[in-house]
């Protein structure tokens, strides 16, 4: 539904259903701001040791995220 970034440049995204993502300090990917017209889908896996990654449909690239909310 919504895409941001922090004050520190980490991506922050926020599904329909509720759920906020947030990019990891460590990450270092960088996510493009999405067109005014696109809809921004993704995909949420878990890695490994309890992580997560994230991919954008049409995007390469894996996001490393974690759950905020």
């Amino acid at each position: 539904v919504e895409f941001a970034k922090n004050a520190y440049g980490r991506s922050i995204f926020i599904l329909d259903n509720g759920q906020v993502w947030k990019q990891v300090d460590g990450d270092t990917t960088e996510v493009r701001d999405p067109s005014k017209s696109e809809t921004m889908k993704v995909a949420i896996e878990t890695g490994m040791f309890g992580s997560y990654t994230l991919k954008v449909e049409g995007r390469t690239g894996i996001v490393k995220v974690r759950r905020v909310k």
